[in-house]
């Protein structure tokens, strides 16, 4: 017999509240309330100690729609849970999880787990104290043989466990292939007869569509949603409204990038830029043309989808981070050290409008492939995310409790022993990086 229970038949049995004076009444309906909790907690951990393969978890983080989700492995046992992330094959611990009650059956991951709690953990940056919006404590809302449903309590977020049909390092394995491989960032073609557009973030997991006219020009408001990787392509958070029909899911061909909807009428396809290339192109060794000479530099592979960059100073190194949809990197605005007590930020600097420039995070430069893999070169152009401004260079400057405080003239730390990196775009005297 297959055993379910939902979160409305507790909401229902916690408010069916007895009025009477009697002491004896009010003592039976608590311990009757009690006896059944617990019942229901104990069935749900035969539930999550069934699968014999463990449980894949559709896990979406943020406390709004502005975040994906990512695939984990979770396997149960009567006291403890393995867990296993997309993000890090390689990585998988075990930890102490419990069953309690709060209005509700929980669920709590309540011994520290990278792999769980990475985006719960908070960050020392301001903005990142509550983590990356994810939770370790979670409403069960349903829980069977077939699908186990989880509220986040801090976030508000569904996130899903299925039984596995594998073992988890193969599933793992594949979602990994499938994100690899999905490199589009922009989709065409029409639903239902409507011409649209999509826009893909590959990096943060969101997923926006337009209907547009014949110029390609957006005529409705769009439909977004977070979304996760599947074996096939991408699955929505929840179903989206298409020129007139729902759709929740995505399957993508990476050889022909055709792109597959069987909920509505859809012919569409994936646009990769020319110049894309895969991540691992980038690893090597190259000369660095700046305003100030000839250098060498080294790009090694980061964490996730980034590259260290060493060479253009003896007091830090530079961080570049991979643009999935465009197959390029990107050099944006970093600390890189600290110095009398501040923050020492390598600030975008638009030396051609005004000298302005910022020690806030997310503004930059992208890297432009010569598209000759024999002899690849690549130049710089700004990434254009703030409207009047445009980085052209990078100037050191100080940070005192994230405001900017001005140029950090102390710090040389440049190879040119200079706090300034100017003309890095300029007509005549721009920068390029070569490989060896």
């Amino acid at each position: 017999m297959k055993r379910i229970f939902t979160l409305l038949s507790y909401a229902a049995l916690l408010s069916a509240v007895v009025c009477s004076c009697k002491k004896e009444q009010t003592e039976f309906f608590d311990t009757a309330a009690a006896a059944r909790m617990q019942e229901a907690l104990n069935t749900t951990r035969t539930v999550l100690t069934s699968a014999s393969n463990g449980w894949m978890m559709d896990y979406f983080v943020g406390n709004s729609k502005d975040k994906g989700g990512y695939s984990l492995v979770l396997s149960f046992t009567d006291e403890k849970v393995t867990a296993t992330s997309e993000r890090d094959l390689s990585l998988t611990t075990e930890t102490y999880y419990k069953l309690t009650t709060d209005n509700g059956p929980v669920l709590t991951f309540d011994t520290y787990s990278p792999v769980l709690h990475e985006f719960a953990t908070p960050a020392g940056s301001s903005n990142r104290y509550q983590g990356l919006g994810g939770d370790f404590e979670f409403l069960i809302m349903e829980a069977t043989s077939e699908r186990i449903v989880l509220k986040g309590k801090r976030s508000g977020k569904i996130s899903t466990l299925y039984p596995l049909a594998e073992d988890g390092e193969s599933y793992l394995k594949s979602i990994k292939e499938s994100s690899d491989s999905f490199v589009a960032g922009t989709i065409e073609g029409t639903v239902n007869g409507k011409k649209v557009e999509a826009e893909v973030d590959l990096d943060y997991r969101q997923i926006a569509f337009y209907e547009v006219n014949e110029d390609g020009e957006g005529i409705s408001e769009g439909a977004y949603s977070p979304f996760i990787f599947t074996k096939t392509g991408i699955k929505f958070y929840e179903p989206i409204e298409v020129a007139g029909g729902k759709m929740s899911y995505l399957d993508y061909d990476a050889d022909t990038h055709a792109v597959s909807n069987s909920e509505v009428t859809a012919d569409l396809h994936g646009i990769v830029p020319e110049d894309f290339l895969p991540f691992r192109f980038f690893e090597g060794d190259y000369v660095f043309k700046t305003y100030y000479g000839n250098y060498d530099v080294t790009l090694s592979k980061g964490e996730g989808k980034t590259y260290v960059m060493s060479g253009l100073s003896e007091h830090f190194d530079l961080t570049m981070e991979y643009i999935s949809a465009k197959g390029r990197l990107s050099l944006k605005s970093q600390k890189v050290g600290t110095y009398q007590g501040m923050d020492v930020i390598m600030s975008p600097w638009d030396l051609t409008h005004g000298g302005s420039f910022y020690t806030i995070e997310g503004l930059g430069l992208e890297l432009v492939w010569n598209l000759d893999e024999e002899h690849p070169v690549f130049t710089f152009e700004s990434d254009g995310l703030m409207t009047g401004f445009s980085t052209d260079a990078f100037i050191l400057a100080y940070s005192n409790n994230g405001k900017n405080a001005g140029g950090a003239k102390d710090c040389p730390w440049f190879v040119w022993d200079s706090y300034q990196w100017p003309y890095i775009i300029r007509k005549g005297v721009s920068n390029t990086m070569t490989k060896k």
